[in-house]
């Protein structure tokens, strides 16, 4: 998990993938597990986007948003 993590980091930012350690630990625990594994943090990213993938949605549905 710590590899999956550390590419997110790389690919993304430091700070989206340390964001990520909360939701991945809560989904984790859902699993009833103490340990973070790669499936509990790709739950994660699918649940909460980045900032690249927030301002593509914005751009998308621009048009859906009231003005």
């Amino acid at each position: 998990a710590l590899n999956y993590l550390t590419k997110i980091g790389v690919e993304h930012s430091l700070r989206y993938a340390v964001q990520l350690l909360a939701p991945a630990s809560i989904v984790a625990k859902y699993r009833n597990s103490d340990i973070i594994e790669v499936e509990d943090i790709k739950k994660a990213t699918e649940l909460f986007s980045d900032v690249k993938r927030s301002a593509k949605y914005l751009k998308e549905y621009e048009e859906s948003f009231m003005k």
